[in-house]
């Protein structure tokens, strides 16, 4: 979903009439298996591909038990009510279950699909500035993929290339957080290369870009990116109300935090901090409320009833938004030594709709706070995004402190201690299958 020019509901609608013209009745069903070469060799099967990108997209980042479920419980958003789900939780990674493969099945779809659609799409769409806004679309969510990615997956991760008969070629290198990065900067630009000015897509484009900027520890230049003038075309700086939103239904890809938390009782959100970092959940951006009891039968969960992702089945879920963008030019204000990175967040919660329950921010007199100010800032308003996990390791990676400053540690309250894992890692089916990776490089921060 954008919340400028290009509407999902147009979005949806064309990938929907090259679905059903090949019979297939609804967009978030498709399935790249079953386009063939010569299914796809057409206009509505390169429409169709498009559709299947945009899904894998989808389905990467919220839904079921992907990324936002694996970033959530192995930083400090979630915790598990189920069994079955404690070693990710515990910080004890197994790459042999959920959330860990799912995360990485869904990671590595996105790298297939994207590439696909964008080919076939060259090829049987005929060249116009609607082409070019979804061409560059797909670019745009590849470049946010890989920025998250980096930031939830460990060091030295494999690729591996769909061609269009099925079969794959295995990369001979194992690919660093920092060369996920560096690829993403380098698709969004493509991105902003392809998209027509003016276009909103452009602005997700940004976004990712700025993103992956930030995870480069370049905050000066991830905010000059989203400021006016920062797409290289001219633009304005990108507005608080701009949003990307990941599309779900009621009946095919639904929304993960939902079916998740208060549907089932699976997740909670903390009631209270798992980090050293005092993180307050009953701020009003959360609304954290007691549900009942979890599928465990033991522990007590709480849902975030603030959270609009997280309130129906059907519910976008936000990738990229104008609040991200202030958030980013806080950051960079604070790292500069700008005391504009104060007002700026102040700014963002007099405009908001929960204005009468936040107060201004004062500021805290010495930098190690102004940064704990500054992140829970971030972990408030983007709360259950995937940005958490990313956000835990900048600190480590960028800010200096320790992994147990920052990480859940200690006491488990589900009984023994915390591990150490700081990121998720590819499934054990991907060692076991890819010729060239048997691996993470590393496993740091």
């Amino acid at each position: 979903m954008i919340g400028q020019t290009l509407l999902p509901a147009r979005r949806v609608l064309l990938a929907a009439t090259a679905l059903l013209a090949m019979g297939c009745g609804d967009p978030l069903e498709v399935d790249l298996d079953v386009i063939t070469p010569a299914n796809a060799a057409s206009t509505t099967g390169a429409l169709a591909l498009r559709a299947a990108a945009l899904r894998d997209m989808w389905v990467f980042t919220g839904s079921n038990v992907y990324a936002w479920a694996g970033s959530g419980l192995l930083s400090d958003e979630l915790i598990n009510a189920r069994n079955g789900f404690e070693r990710i939780d515990q910080r004890n990674i197994d790459n042999n279950a959920a959330p860990t493969t799912t995360a990485w099945s869904g990671f590595a779809a996105v790298m297939y699909s994207g590439p696909r659609a964008v080919r076939t799409m060259r090829q049987y769409v005929t060249d116009s500035p609607t082409r070019a806004a979804q061409i560059a679309e797909i670019y745009s969510l590849r470049a946010l993929a890989l920025a998250i990615g980096g930031e939830i997956f460990c060091n030295g991760i494999p690729f591996s290339y769909l061609q269009d008969d099925g079969s794959k070629i295995y990369d001979t290198k194992s690919y660093s957080n920092v060369d996920l990065f560096n690829l993403a900067v380098t698709y969004a630009d493509s991105a902003l290369a392809t998209a027509p000015a003016g276009n909103a897509i452009r602005n997700l484009a940004r976004l990712a870009k700025a993103r992956a900027l930030l995870d480069l520890n370049r905050a000066a230049d991830a905010a000059t990116v989203i400021r006016a003038g920062g797409d290289g075309a001219g633009s304005a700086a990108i507005a608080n109300s701009f949003s990307y939103s990941a599309e779900y239904s009621n009946t095919t890809i639904t929304n993960g935090p939902f079916d998740w938390m208060p549907s089932s009782a699976n997740f909670g959100t903390p009631n209270g901090s798992e980090t050293p970092n005092t993180i307050d959940w009953r701020d009003p951006r959360i609304g954290v409320r007691f549900f009942r009891t979890g599928q465990d039968g033991v522990t007590p969960v709480y849902v975030p009833s603030a959270i609009a992702h997280a309130q129906a089945v059907s519910s976008p879920f936000p990738l990229a938004t104008g609040i991200e963008a202030r958030l980013i030019e806080a950051e960079a204000a604070l790292k500069a030594g700008d005391a504009s990175w104060l007002t700026t967040l102040n700014q963002l919660r007099s405009s908001s709709t929960l204005a009468s329950q936040l107060p201004p921010l004062v500021d805290p007199g010495n930098a190690a706070a102004r940064v704990d100010l500054l992140f829970k800032e971030r972990a408030m308003w983007m709360y259950l995004t995937i940005h958490r996990l990313g956000d835990l390791r900048r600190l480590v990676k960028h800010y200096g402190r320790t992994v147990e400053q920052v990480f859940p540690t200690g006491a488990y309250f589900k009984g023994g201690t915390y591990g150490t894992s700081v990121a998720m890692e590819p499934s054990l089916t991907e060692a076991n299958t890819h010729p060239n990776w048997k691996g993470c490089t590393d496993r740091n921060p």
